[in-house]
């Protein structure tokens, strides 16, 4: 028998535990020597750490081990697998043990344990931010621009709230610029978005709007008070297609082509009639 708690908190410990059995007789019995662990996330198959499991009331016991590891660097919404193997007279045994990692409640790096804005008579917002994909976006947040105590302020849209940051399909700060892009790091030529402070004026270009999928995606908008992070607004950003697709270069090709042009390729176009 052999068990591991369902959640792992990011920064703790976890502890597992195997009783070994004799795969003769199926009775308690202690292995030729302590059984070993190898601990993978997700689907990775090289192992974040290995070991030897500890043997448990050893006086009282038979067969009964278990391991406390930290979960220091462990990425939170990642499933971590822990491979227990154990050799009874000679022969091999082994089982597999999974656990889900996430934050302690109001865990997370550097949250407080409110969600409004000092602001005055302003709490959290929750809205559907409707948008067009392909647009310059800018936008004014009156509440921020109206609070001299934030420090920092910061746009973030994933796919799904329970999606770590670094899946984030944008994010942008008023220290950085842009952080995230599709699930990774900007290029320098991304780096083109803007949140400025103290005017609270968020400007996401064009050419980073296209990048953008057409979906109902989750945001959220977070300001730094010193130390402290709040958030003021979250909701749903619902990125819509243009009906009409046409650019600025294929309307300037299309203006260059003179009646007479525009004509002969119509008639070379169009059906010889019939004899």
């Amino acid at each position: 028998m052999s068990s591991i708690p369902p959640l792992a908190l990011v920064g703790k410990t976890i502890t597992f535990n195997a009783t070994i059995h004799d795969p003769v007789t199926m009775q308690e019995a202690d292995p030729d020597s302590a059984p070993t662990y190898r601990i993978y996330a997700n689907d990775d198959d090289i192992p974040i750490l290995t070991g030897t499991m500890d043997k448990r009331d050893d006086a009282n016991t038979v067969g009964t081990y278990s391991k406390e590891v930290s979960t220091v660097g462990w990425v939170e919404y990642a499933t971590y697998t822990v491979k227990i193997r154990a050799v009874v007279d000679g022969k091999a045994g082994g089982i597999t043990l999974s656990t889900l990692c996430i934050y302690a409640p109001w865990e997370r790096p550097e949250r407080s344990l409110t969600s409004s804005s000092t602001a005055p008579g302003v709490g959290l917002v929750a809205r559907e931010w409707r948008v067009m994909r392909g647009d310059t976006l800018v936008r004014t947040f009156d509440t921020i621009a109206a609070d001299a105590s934030v420090t920092k302020v910061q746009l973030t849209i994933k796919r799904n709230v329970k999606l770590g940051d670094d899946k984030a399909i944008l994010a942008i700060d008023s220290k950085t610029g842009v952080i995230r892009l599709l699930e990774r790091a900007p290029t320098a030529t991304e780096n083109i978005a803007t949140f400025v402070l103290p005017t609270a004026v968020l400007t996401i270009p064009a050419t980073l709007m296209s990048k953008l999928s057409v979906y109902k995606y989750d945001y959220d908008v977070q300001v730094w008070r010193g130390i402290q992070i709040q958030t003021i607004e979250q909701g749903t950003m619902r990125v819509i297609g243009d009906a009409t697709w046409i650019t600025a270069a294929s309307a300037s090709m299309s203006e260059s082509l003179s009646p007479s042009a525009s004509e002969s390729i119509s008639e070379s176009a169009s059906p010889s009639p019939s004899s």
